[in-house]
């Protein structure tokens, strides 16, 4: 990108002060935010609190539960094994892993319908600790529709997914992601299961202290229920910095600083537009990636959640720019990497930096249409 210093700096100010004004009115308690090119990471900013009863300000260094994002790590290494010619995705994957046995009147559901969630799948428990009976009993689900008819979002199918790894590989689903994805890519800050062992370099995660009602900004928070996972749906952590080394790979159509990871075949199945996520969504689902196509940019990446963390990591390919934000409680991930875009895509062309976005309303409730009516306590 053809930035000039001045130039960058201004852009980096005026997206510390987004971030900064987001933290305080909709987000919280704390951020890590990165921003990079393909070729290299530009800048790391950070703010609010890791933890909060101690005040530790959030540093580049802590670590954050990213959840769905890990999806195209699966993917990923699936694909490797495609390369290699161990996979076909249009196997059943009942055939590959007898675990799985969904009941169905429809065509078998293959590799390739649940890695697009078109499986036809329910979309399962958010947070298990370990996979084996969620995935055990779809023997006891009845498949809601015909395999690739249908997007329908599944963590199972997920879980499935990474059982099939550990599976074909005869290792923990930590130990494959280690060994083919992190220590090639020198992603030495980002941990593949979520145990103990972790938990003193997380940033505690947060969600309401009061769990019975809709949420709003200005209402208090508790750190969330502590979780251990190893689920191929979403189960490493990851510094903010860290996670550009994975997305400046995807920008690079699968080559890492080492070389190519991913031939270039599977790396296109893995961004294509495989189904939509909703009719005139503008959000289309590859095999462990998808495409938004919203607001007149197309984005590549993948949000996640996990309990009491937020995270999206997402590149403007054509623009050559990319952005992840961990956010350790609730937040509005989107708006942060489409303003920090559009800033520094400004800034590139030596245009005037787009203005700071007008807050939420404060006195607004959100979702109200979704929780307006009348209600009557009998107590």
């Amino acid at each position: 990108m053809g930035w000039t210093v001045e130039a960058l700096d201004a852009a980096l100010g005026r997206i510390d002060t987004f971030v900064n004004r987001r933290l305080e009115r909709d987000t919280g308690p704390g951020i890590s935010l990165a921003l990079t090119t393909r070729d290299e990471l530009i800048a790391v900013a950070t703010a609010g609190l890791a933890d909060v009863a101690a005040g530790t300000p959030v540093k580049p260094s802590h670590l954050f539960e990213f959840g769905s994002i890990g999806k195209s790590f699966t993917a990923v290494a699936l694909l490797q094994l495609c390369d290699e010619g161990r996979l076909d995705l249009d196997t059943p994957i009942s055939d590959l892993l007898p675990l799985f046995a969904i009941q169905s009147d429809y065509a078998p559901i293959t590799v390739r319908h649940l890695l697009a969630h078109s499986s036809g799948l329910s979309g399962g428990n958010d947070f298990t600790p370990d996979p084996r009976f969620e995935v055990w009993s779809t023997r006891d689900l009845h498949a809601a529709h015909a395999p690739g008819e249908a997007f329908h979002y599944s963590n199972l199918g997920y879980k499935a997914l990474g059982l099939l790894l550990e599976r074909l590989e005869g290792k923990p689903y930590a130990e494959i992601i280690r060994e083919r994805l992190l220590d090639p890519l020198g992603m030495h800050d980002t941990v593949p299961v979520i145990d103990n062992t972790v938990r003193p370099r997380l940033a505690i995660g947060y969600g309401p202290l009061n769990n019975d009602r809709p949420w709003h900004p200005r209402d208090p928070i508790a750190p969330a229920t502590w979780l251990e996972t190893n689920t191929g749906d979403g189960c490493i952590c990851s510094t903010a910095s860290d996670l550009t080394i994975w997305l400046r790979m995807l920008m690079n159509g699968g080559v890492g600083p080492a070389g190519r990871i991913l031939s270039e075949e599977s790396f296109a199945l893995l961004a294509e537009r495989v189904i939509e996520m909703g009719k005139d969504s503008g959000l289309w689902y590859g095999l462990g990636l998808y495409t938004d196509t919203r607001e007149g940019t197309e984005l590549l990446g993948h949000t996640g959640g996990m309990v009491g963390y937020e995270s999206a990591m997402f590149a403007d390919v054509a623009r050559d720019i990319g952005v992840v934000v961990l956010v350790n409680g609730s937040g509005l991930r989107l708006p942060l990497v489409r303003y920090a875009i559009a800033v520094l895509a400004a800034a590139a062309d030596g245009a005037e930096l787009p203005p700071l976005p007008a807050g939420p309303d404060p006195g607004a409730a959100p979702y109200a249409d979704r929780i307006a009516g009348v209600y009557r306590s009998d107590t």
